[in-house]
Formats: C-alpha cells, structure tokens, sequence
C-alpha cells in the first residue's frame, strides 16, 4: 500500500476540498493531477500556520454573521410585534389594559 501525501488546496477541487484545506492523496494524483495543475501545494510549517489562521478568520467570520443574524430576528420579532399591538389598539378590537394583561400572561 503506497504512502499518502499531504497537501493544501490552492483551489476548490470538486470532490476533494475547498481552498485551504488540508488533504490527503496517493502520490500518483498528486504529481499527476494536482501539483501540475497548481491545485495544489505540498505542506510546510509556515503554510500550516496560514491554513490554522485562515480557518480561524472563518470561524469568526461564521460566529459574527451568526451573532447578527440573531439580533436581526430579534430586533424583526420586536417590530412585527408592536406593529401587531398598534393594529389591534387602532382598530379598537382590544383595549391597551386587555392587551398588556394578554402580553404578561
């Protein structure tokens, strides 16, 4: 059984990997495919510490975007809600005590 390669995607590869990671080949695909296609890179310390950052980046880029999302659903909650009481007093159909009283139940 041949020895695996390791190395980092220059690219995305459809079924391999997207930019960045860190992947593990048979040698032939390596030196037949990937490296002459320059999808891809052999692994080195200073690459590694790029790959460890650069998935650090994305993960707080994930958490900001997850974060405000969070405060959008909110803050949409909130409008759709006194949108829905200052209908429901307009319309005279519920009193503002009744309501308040049905808001804290």
């Amino acid at each position: 059984m041949a020895k695996r390669i390791q190395l980092v995607l220059n690219q995305d590869v459809n079924k391999l990997g997207k930019l960045g990671d860190l992947i593990d080949v048979a040698p032939g695909y390596a030196r037949n495919y990937l490296l002459p296609k320059n999808l891809a890179t052999f692994v080195t310390p200073g690459i590694l510490k790029q790959v460890e950052r650069r998935r650090e980046l994305e993960r707080q880029r994930q958490e900001e975007l997850k974060q405000k999302a969070i405060q959008q659903k909110q803050h949409w909650k909130m409008s759709v809600a006194s949108k829905l009481l200052s209908k429901l007093v307009k319309t005279k159909l519920f009193s503002v005590p009744l309501l308040a009283k049905m808001w804290l139940i």
